[in-house]
């Protein structure tokens, strides 16, 4: 029997996104990304460098979640506004 996917994620805060890119993330071009009530849900490229090589214009705030998700082998970061802030991650202020 075949094992099923299994797949990390990232549980962060939505500080760790400006507020502008919060009210747009599944716009901006190379990001995929989905809108829950409490916040959203963002894809971490498996090649993160291939990732910035084909969308030249991705924000550094979601350039460095990707960054430190993959090198957690997360497939996923799970934005939501009860979660806690990572002391590694920068903050935004604004409200969560």
């Amino acid at each position: 029997m075949p094992h099923p996917n299994v797949h990390q994620y990232l549980d962060a805060s939505t500080a760790h996104l400006p507020a502008d890119l919060l009210q747009g993330l599944d716009a901006i071009d190379g990001v995929i990304a989905r809108e829950f009530r409490d916040g959203w849900w963002l894809w971490v490229p498996q090649d993160v460098p291939a990732q910035l090589a084909d969308y030249d214009r991705l924000p550094t705030a979601i350039v460095t979640l990707w960054h430190f998700a993959r090198a957690r082998e997360c497939n996923w970061v799970l934005l939501d506004a009860d979660a806690p802030e990572v002391d590694e991650l920068p903050t935004y202020e604004h409200a969560r």
